[in-house]
């Protein structure tokens, strides 16, 4: 089985720790038990140890600005193996470009076409490894059963979550150990409030982007649900391997339709005939989303006063703080002192500094908008 790791993401919600020019899935991810280690890292060395899979089998997909930081923290992956994006397009034209590609690569590999391949994301942390390891097992078999199918992890919901996407659940198929097998009834990425407090209340199961299928399978839902992507990516594809295959990358990919994955692809396939060959293996793999400020805060161990102190490197001294996330990622020999202060999240790194409530990380793009408005362009 091979594995495509898609990195992207902004990082504006954790800005000024993640910049443009220093994604945040390259960051180290804090806490002792990560050795340092950034999430894309950490994702690469776990789906690397999984039996079928190996550095030799990891596809990366990035942009290809930070391709190059990117390789330095994943020198067992082959240097073919790196698909980079010239213009960010949404996931419809990232997740098609890394299919048709890796088509290419299977055919020159001589790898069997129906081989499957899983599709991970960098910024993830899961509490749950071996339930991973489970999961990918009874999805691979799955999938060489029968090639022409789809599999997705379905994570158990913890809440009514309006931000991630919904797999609505089918009949319940088999049970695997902590491994829910269902049918695939529905689908719908972010929702209203009202419509994930439904998902959640009948029990259905987040998506966080995990599937298992083969490259033949993906590109003929391309085929049918997205034809008008299909043109432009055969002719990228010819290329792949030569000296053109930049050029004409850079060429045509800024010219596809910019629209999710999800709204492309998957909402049409699971209103579709096509969803019944489609399999829902639900697991809690103890997910933590890390992407913002506040869910970093409520996922850090804190002290007797609710608050996390990372010193990374720079020092920190509280007087009289209370459940704060505070921050010093500038210089060992700086200090960064906070007194006062309550539901704060107080951030300072060699670039800027920020100050904003517990909760209101959405502020933060607000601000950056500011930022670029006022001509502070090299700060973010």
């Amino acid at each position: 089985m091979y594995s495509i790791i898609f990195c992207g993401g902004a990082g504006k919600r954790t800005w000024p720790w993640s910049l443009v020019n220093r994604p945040k899935y390259l960051l180290p991810v804090p806490g002792e038990k990560f050795a340092g280690k950034s999430s894309f890292r950490l994702t690469l060395d776990r789906i690397a140890s999984f039996p079928s899979v190996g550095y030799q089998k990891v596809i990366v997909a990035s942009s290809q600005d930070n391709l190059s930081k990117i390789s330095t923290q994943a020198k067992e992956v082959p240097s073919n193996h790196y698909i980079g994006e010239p213009t960010i397009r949404d996931l419809g034209a990232a997740v098609g470009l890394a299919a048709f590609t890796l088509e290419k690569i299977y055919e020159k590999e001589g790898i069997d076409p129906n081989e499957p391949f899983v599709i991970l994301w960098s910024d993830a942390l899961l509490e749950d490894e071996k339930s991973l390891v489970a999961v990918l097992s009874v999805a691979e078999k799955e999938v060489i059963k029968n090639p022409k199918s789809m599999v997705f992890v379905g994570h158990k919901a913890y809440f009514a979550n309006p931000n991630l996407g919904w797999i609505a659940l089918g009949d319940k198929l088999s049970q695997e150990e902590s491994i829910s097998i269902h049918s695939l009834a529905g689908w719908l990425y972010r929702p209203k409030q009202e419509d994930a407090d439904k998902f959640f209340a009948r029990g259905d199961a987040w998506n966080l982007g995990n599937f298992i299928t083969t490259p033949a399978y993906l590109i003929s839902l391309y085929e049918k649900f997205a034809p008008e992507f299909v043109t432009a990516f055969r002719k990228i594809q010819a290329e792949w391997g030569t000296d053109k295959w930049v050029q004409t990358l850079s060429d045509i990919y800024p010219t596809l339709p910019e629209i999710h994955f999800d709204n492309l692809i998957i909402e049409p396939f699971a209103k579709s005939d096509l969803k019944e060959s489609a399999k829902v293996l639900v697991v809690d793999l103890g997910w933590r989303d890390i992407g913002t400020w506040t869910a970093l805060w409520e996922y850090l161990p804190k002290d007797e006063n609710g608050n996390s102190i990372l010193e990374t490197p720079g020092k920190i001294v509280t007087q009289n703080c209370q459940n704060c996330l505070i921050v010093n990622a500038d210089k060992e020999d700086t200090l960064l002192t906070v007194t006062g202060q309550q539901n704060k999240i107080i951030v300072r790194t060699e670039e800027a500094g920020i100050t904003l409530d517990v909760g209101k990380d959405g502020d933060i793009k607000k601000l950056l908008d500011v930022l670029k408005e006022k001509g502070f362009n090299q700060f973010i």
